[in-house]
């Protein structure tokens, strides 16, 4: 599979993440859902922290990448602008010409955003292994925590089981001669029986659409299937054409359901009504197998810049106030606020 127009996803609960120190593990909050608050949904089922007044730090060693994000939410209050966090990502080993940003402190005033980037290494050399240390120390609430890794991968990064983000432009996505091209990174369609084709390996994939308010219309229909399943319908809700035209909006159409892992043929098709809103695609999810060891990620040594041995186990605090991945998926269409110039703050 080529890589281009594809980016690898880690959840905060794989395996190949390695937590040190005072971290705990939450289920996304409900006011985390509140989108013109937070602008995206939480990606991972669980979000990590580290309680206030305490320090944590999680390392990730890896090769085979070009570029890494590390995302997660922010939620602080800071109206005297005295800081309520203090965060640091570095890399081992350190290469002339790599660059690592860390997203800053506190700001004056209410920040809230899922999938924030609290960390940006470039720059990378894909033959060689690094490993990124993450350290968050929590002054006063609980304003950071960690969802997920964005990975820019190459050929040599094993992603046969990795959770994938597959852009609307990649090569392997088939579509009739019904789709066209688009600004803003979309492929669409208004024309009945327009149909996509993708043949993937995984379990399951979802459909995320990319809109403009001033382009949309109302309610229409499509339908999905996977393999030989019966096809599933699915709508296209209508977008207010009254609302500001320079508010861009992210939905999830549909998920399909889970199938064994392997080899799938994903078949949608546009059902119209044409002159009511299009089918687009921006991009899909491609969900593998839940919490496996992905990429390639060598036991990392105690060396500086790796992991100090005798680290503990995050708290698993499932009791938090927090909604189960099942009641996201019940959520139905979701919806993420882009900028006025058409720019997702969350990566692909």
């Amino acid at each position: 599979m080529t890589t281009e127009h594809l980016r690898a996803v880690i959840e905060s609960t794989s395996t190949a993440l390695h937590y040190t120190e005072e971290w705990t593990s939450i289920l996304p909050l409900p006011k985390m859902f509140n989108l013109t608050a937070f602008r995206n949904y939480p990606f991972s089922e669980k979000l990590f922290t580290v309680p206030e007044g305490r320090k944590g730090s999680m390392f990730y060693t890896f090769t085979g990448i070009t570029r890494l994000y590390l995302q997660g939410t922010v939620d602080y209050f800071s109206p005297d602008q005295t800081p309520n966090h203090h965060l640091r990502c570095s890399l081992e080993p350190s290469d002339t010409g790599t660059v690592v940003e860390s997203m800053g402190g506190s700001t004056d005033g209410t920040y809230t955003e899922n999938l924030m980037d609290l960390c940006d290494a470039r720059n990378l050399s894909p033959s060689i292994s690094y490993t990124l240390n993450f350290t968050l120390e929590t002054i006063s609430g609980q304003p950071v925590y960690l969802d997920r890794l964005l990975i820019e991968p190459t050929p040599s990064f094993d992603i046969d089981k990795t959770t994938v983000i597959m852009d609307g432009r990649h090569t392997m996505i088939q579509y009739d001669s019904k789709w066209d091209g688009s600004q803003y990174e979309l492929r669409t369609t208004n024309k009945t029986q327009a149909k996509m084709i993708l043949d993937f390996n995984g379990t399951s994939v979802r459909w995320v659409a990319f809109w403009h308010r001033s382009m949309a219309a109302g309610s229409s229909m499509a339908s999905w299937r996977v393999d030989d399943s019966a096809f599933q319908t699915f709508n296209l809700p209508a977008i207010d054409t009254t609302d500001d035209d320079t508010v861009y909006l992210e939905d999830q159409l549909f998920e399909t359901s889970d199938f064994p892992f392997g080899e799938h043929r994903l078949e949608v098709v546009h059902l119209g009504p044409e002159s009511l809103r299009p089918l687009s695609l921006h991009h899909l999810v491609i969900e593998k197998s839940a919490q496996v060891h992905l990429g390639p990620s060598p036991s990392p040594s105690t060396s500086s810049g790796s992991i100090p041995s005798g680290h503990s186990t995050p708290t698993n605090n499932d009791e938090s106030n927090g909604l189960s991945q099942g009641a996201k998926i019940a959520i139905g269409v979701s919806t993420s606020i882009v900028d006025e110039n058409g720019s997702n703050h969350s990566k692909l």
